[in-house]
């Protein structure tokens, strides 16, 4: 019987311990609790009762005070963690491909924030990137930072638990917003990875490159720019263990590195004219492709 009680007391403490915190939620997720909570509410059920059962049921910590102000309206979760729009949208989209491109997510432990981050050279980039934030709801910050090693660069940061949340989410999901606004995507992470490439003794002769280690990333790609009349190939650009030299330091490639090429002309326009980049270096060297094509 000892035996059993103590057994019990594990389970309880187990589960107890394992408890899911409305902190680790996201923003969707806690909207959808909220929603929960306020339809039990109209069935009658007692706060206690609705804490008691979303434990049960869903294995999440919540308090009956935070109940009562959530269906009162007298407490708003986002007040701390700022609410953003994270419903599809082009600013979204464009944002899900830098983030597969050069940005990155983190969390700073010593202050308990959660970032989105990228550092480019190109202003004009960080200037779209700035503004695609302010859209969703952010306020990002800039920064120029001067580095001994490599290239100044730009610096564009925000704080947001609800972005981090989002775009930590599995490829699917952020690609179904992709799906919506491909163009604005495709812009997006073409302005990260992408580059243009023009021979230097036969200017008709022209190609728009993406290179990535995600080969699903890059034949997800491949099938959005098919929908918009842009065909590419995929092909391995570098294999695993190939060395490079970059700014004179010796690497060596961890996996094999892919690379997405449009080379036929019309798709190169249809390329330009539908997707283009955002950075202006970039769109000027396929305009002057462009034009070099009406001189023949």
């Amino acid at each position: 019987m000892e035996g059993g009680h103590s057994f019990y007391n594990y389970l309880i403490s187990y589960f107890v311990d394992n408890m899911i915190n409305l902190k680790e939620l996201s923003q969707k997720e806690i909207l959808e609790l909220m929603g929960y909570v306020k339809s039990l509410r109209k069935q009658n059920f007692s706060y206690s009762q609705i804490s008691k059962k979303i434990e049960v049921e869903r294995n999440i910590k919540i308090s009956k005070s935070t109940i009562i102000r959530w269906c009162k309206n007298s407490n708003n979760p986002f007040n701390k963690t700022k609410f953003i729009d994270l419903s599809p949208s082009p600013e979204l989209s464009y944002i899900i491909g830098v983030y597969f491109g050069d940005a990155n997510i983190y969390y700073r432990k010593k202050t308990g924030s959660y970032y989105f981050r990228i550092k480019v050279v190109d202003k004009d980039f960080v200037d779209v990137v700035k503004n695609s934030l302010i859209k969703l709801g952010l306020n990002p910050t800039i920064s120029y930072v001067e580095e001994k090693t490599r290239s100044n660069r730009w610096h564009v940061e925000a704080s947001s638990k609800s972005l981090y949340k989002f775009l930590s989410q599995d490829k699917e999901e952020l690609f179904k917003v992709a799906e919506k606004y491909p163009e604005d995507f495709l812009r997006g992470f073409f302005d990260s990875e992408g580059s243009v490439f023009i021979h230097p003794k036969n200017p008709r002769i022209c190609r728009v490159r993406l290179g990535n280690y995600d080969l699903e990333l890059l034949e997800f790609s491949k099938d959005l720019l098919e929908k918009l009349e842009i065909y590419s190939t995929i092909y391995i650009s570098k294999k695993k263990g190939s060395e490079s030299n970059i700014r004179g330091e010796i690497y060596h490639y961890k996996d094999d590195f892919y690379e997405l090429s449009i080379h036929r002309k019309e798709s190169v326009k249809n390329f330009a004219i539908k997707v283009g980049f955002s950075i202006k270096r970039k769109q000027e060297k396929l305009q002057r492709y462009l034009e070099s094509l009406d001189k023949y």
